[in-house]
């Protein structure tokens, strides 16, 4: 069980355990009230803990493995759990509560939504969702219309928190496509450089 404080790494510990072959999730987004009413998430993350067996160690984890049996792993950030399987016997869980995934859809905010998906490359990434992407290219764009640089620059301070992915990457280049006509448009002299 990974508990994580910031969003890289979480990025980073789902991307692990996906790579290292749970090809099976379950997520979980804990209501703000329910965590308010039993005073944090770490009952939960305790009692996911102990059903799931998820601090096993790599010791442990290759036993169940040649053994055919399968593996469980959780991540979390805030108030979002990530229950992660490998393939394997599993008598613990439901038929289909897991499902093999291409992709999976991070919710953390009405803001704030990151896929994990395969690329061009067949290789695993981040990308803001598509709702994230088009909520900023709107502020972006309002900032330019209103001549509000703090907003501009305080969007310009999100993305840099962004972690650091390639399908965030080729976002980020679209942004500053759409900015650089924005600067153009608009005529303002903001440093639109990430």
């Amino acid at each position: 069980m990974k508990k994580c404080e910031k969003l890289d790494e979480f990025c980073k510990n789902v991307l692990y355990y996906v790579g290292h072959g749970y090809k099976y999730a379950k997520i979980v987004n804990v209501k703000p009230s329910k965590i308010e009413k039993i005073r944090g998430i770490d009952p939960i993350l305790d009692k996911i803990q102990k059903f799931y067996n998820t601090g096993l160690s790599r010791g442990k984890r290759q036993g169940l493995k040649l053994k055919e049996v399968a593996n469980f792993e959780a991540v979390s950030y805030k108030n979002l759990i990530v229950i992660l399987k490998t393939s394997g016997d599993d008598t613990i869980t439901k038929q289909g509560e897991f499902k093999e995934f291409k992709k999976l859809e991070f919710i953390f905010s009405e803001y704030l939504c990151l896929i994990l998906f395969k690329d061009n490359r067949d290789k695993w990434t981040y990308r803001l969702g598509k709702e994230t992407f088009l909520t900023f290219k709107s502020d972006y764009q309002n900032a330019f219309v209103k001549g509000d640089g703090k907003v501009f620059h305080n969007l310009q301070r999100k993305w840099r928190g962004f972690p650091k992915y390639v399908g965030i990457g080729q976002q980020r280049l679209l942004i500053n496509e759409f900015l650089k006509n924005c600067k153009k448009t608009y005529k303002k002299n903001w440093d639109i450089r990430f």
